[in-house]
């Protein structure tokens, strides 16, 4: 049974584009970080904007649960998200500040889940949908066979491969450029790095 979700007010620690018109949106929410699981999400409303007036749904790329010893801001719990500009709702966020509050409320959603023993997991994503499966990625490596933490044994974590973009070839994600700026994939070159950094795939694919 998913808890009830939380309205708060998030700090913005980094706002920061990562492509023509890709950001990333890191911001501190203790009281949501402590409840989220990869592939959930939160809705956000640029605070005291009431136009437009619903709020946007944004699935997490990364998430940072609250630490006992908090030597830093986003050790008290924080999430991040990824977002395009596509709209009006978007192009507003462009403007946000770091140290800017924004109103969230979440997590919502049940969030991924992996067969008990599973070995072997395909992770299959485009665009602006990829960085929820980075998150789910990360969890991942972290855990053995049926989702068991391993944390000593990151061996016995599931093999990952991932399917991505419109042609069948191995490439690490950083790797190859169409010349505008953008790589084969489809993706901004600084998306590519800055994924990279975040996650290394046990094998990588572009699929059809």
């Amino acid at each position: 049974m998913n808890p009830h979700p939380k309205e708060v007010k998030a700090k913005i620690l980094l706002h920061q584009r990562i492509g023509s018109d890709y950001f990333r949106l890191r911001m501190v929410c203790p009281e949501i970080a402590r409840l989220a699981r990869p592939g959930q999400f939160v809705m956000l409303r640029i605070t005291d904007l009431k136009d437009p007036f619903l709020r946007r749904p944004f699935s997490f790329s990364q998430i940072f649960p609250p630490r006992e010893v908090k030597k830093k801001p986003l050790d008290e719990g924080g999430v991040e998200i990824c977002y395009q500009t596509v709209g009006r709702g978007t192009r507003l966020m462009t403007q946000l500040q770091e140290g800017q509050r924004v109103d969230l409320l979440g997590p919502l959603g049940n969030g991924f889940w992996l067969e008990e023993q599973s070995t072997r997991v395909i992770l299959v994503g485009g665009g602006i949908g990829v960085p929820p499966l980075l998150c789910w990625a990360q969890a991942l490596r972290q855990r053995g066979p049926g989702g068991k933490r391993s944390a000593k044994a990151p061996e016995a974590s599931p093999e990952l491969v991932f399917l991505m973009g419109p042609r069948v070839k191995k490439k690490s994600w950083a790797r190859g450029s169409a010349g505008n700026g953008e790589s084969r994939s489809g993706w901004p070159r600084r998306m590519e790095a800055w994924a990279s950094k975040a996650w290394s795939p046990t094998s990588w694919s572009e699929s059809s």
